[in-house]
């Protein structure tokens, strides 16, 4: 903020700063679909996504040749998007 707007509008100075991350230890429960057909899937808090892929492939009877990504919006209001390792190979 220009410094002679912090004489107006004091309370502006540290309303754009974000707190920091916390872990959230527990157990959380998704639930995935697959067009009509679903499944609830509780898995630890600390799993890597490609674990966790690992478990939806599994409830689904799948084979480990399906890829995978998963997209979401950071914090920041990003989009995010991590996929299978093979996605990202280079030919």
């Amino acid at each position: 903020m220009h410094p002679c707007l912090k004489t107006y509008f004091p309370e502006w100075e540290n309303n754009l700063v974000l707190s920091e991350l916390e872990f959230a230890d527990g157990i959380y429960i998704f639930k995935v679909s697959l067009g009509n057909i679903w499944r609830r899937i509780s898995v630890p808090a600390n799993l890597k996504l490609c674990d966790l892929a690992d478990i939806i492939l599994d409830a689904y009877n799948f084979d480990y040749e399906h890829l995978y990504e998963f997209t979401y919006k950071d914090r920041y209001g990003s989009i995010i998007k991590l996929g299978h390792p093979y996605m990202y190979e280079r030919t």
